[in-house]
């Protein structure tokens, strides 16, 4: 799950909050802007353009990492709740969350938080990422 490139502080990411019920606000971070199909850095999408399902990068096929701000967040987690997501997508957000605390981009307080939305996970390769992400978080702590 740990890859180089999402630690160093140039990788790609997309920070994505709701700025009303109808749209989100999606900006891009990072100097490999040849990775991300953005017309511009910063936009403003309409919700419509999630087919109801406020997660960008649905169906992991960017090469970049998701952060969400705490109201689409909110969505999301509700979406894991209700099992609307498929595994892929769950592995990805997952992934995301790892790779962006990682990075410092997130606190690790905020990744615990977000893992107890997968309590009950049924799918081996996202509780597997899920192990290996506190593992990887055990040695780092480990090492200090």
């Amino acid at each position: 799950m740990m890859d180089q490139w999402t630690i160093n502080e140039e990788f790609p990411y997309i920070s994505v909050e709701v700025v009303d019920e109808n749209h989100l606000k999606i900006e891009y971070e990072g100097k490999k802007s040849m990775l991300v199909a953005l017309k511009n850095k910063k936009d403003i999408l309409g919700m419509s353009d999630f087919k109801n399902y406020p997660k960008v990068n649905y169906g992991a096929y960017g090469f970049y990492r998701v952060l969400c701000n705490e109201d689409l967040l909110y969505k999301i987690n509700g979406m894991l709740e209700e099992k609307l997501l498929e595994p892929r997508d769950r592995l990805n957000i997952i992934n995301d969350f790892f790779s962006l605390t990682l990075a410092n981009n997130l606190q690790f307080n905020d990744f615990l938080s977000f893992v107890r939305y997968f309590q009950d996970e049924e799918n081996y390769e996202i509780l597997s990422s899920i192990l290996e992400g506190l593992n990887e978080f055990q040695s780092i702590f480990l090492k200090k």
